[in-house]
């Protein structure tokens, strides 16, 4: 992942950028009208799409896929979704690191997006504001869908099955911000890192498929 980014230094900085812009114009704007436009059944229904990003149902759906492929042959598509799903775990990872690095406060607790690093800069430190409270980048929804989807969207060539992926991706991503989860950059940096990773995952392992 690493030496992806450092040969795109320039995409890199150029994302950077682009969250920037994210952070100061668009994310409060969003969370004001989310709030707005709050209703019990659409956030009933964006909250079950929530928990088809958690982890341990998109890791589990493709550890348990692989293993009815394998079951009936299929040795291309059992590796591909192994690899899949060893990328939502190494994003699962990732996410866990970030969001004790950046703390940054949820919409749901503040509509206050500059508020970034509050472990390490409040007098009032709990752990327990680590669980959720204070860390909302990125989205760990987000980060594994994308991750588990990347390395399945480059080998399956089907356009159908692609846009298919990418719907489910951006409906994951927009129901973390609906629903008050997340702010707009945090889905943002989210989808950025889960390709980066899952390409990185599908590109090391490249030869698994070619064999």
């Amino acid at each position: 992942l690493i030496e992806q980014l450092k040969r795109r230094y320039k995409i890199l900085f150029f994302f950077i950028f682009l969250v920037f812009l994210v952070v100061c114009f668009i994310d409060k704007p969003v969370a004001i009208l989310c709030q707005s436009w709050y209703n019990i059944n659409v956030y009933t229904i964006l909250d079950f799409v929530n928990s088809m990003g958690e982890g341990w149902f998109v890791i589990g759906i493709l550890f348990t896929l692989s293993l009815i492929y394998e079951f009936f042959g299929k040795m291309g598509h059992t590796v591909i979704l192994k690899i899949s799903y060893v990328a939502a775990t190494y994003a699962g990872i990732f996410n866990l690191v970030l969001k004790f690095v950046f703390n940054r406060q949820r919409p749901s607790i503040g509509i206050e997006p500059y508020n970034f690093f509050y472990f390490f800069t409040s007098g009032d430190r709990k752990l327990i504001d680590l669980t959720y409270a204070y860390n909302s980048m990125p989205s760990g929804h987000t980060i594994i869908t994308f991750a588990a989807i990347t390395p399945l969207m480059i080998y399956i060539k089907s356009p159908l099955c692609r846009l298919l992926f990418l719907f489910y991706g951006f409906i994951i991503g927009a129901a973390r911000v609906y629903t008050m989860n997340h702010w707009t950059s945090d889905v943002f940096v989210s989808g950025f890192l889960g390709i980066a990773i899952g390409l990185a995952i599908y590109r090391t392992n490249l030869y698994r498929i070619e064999m």
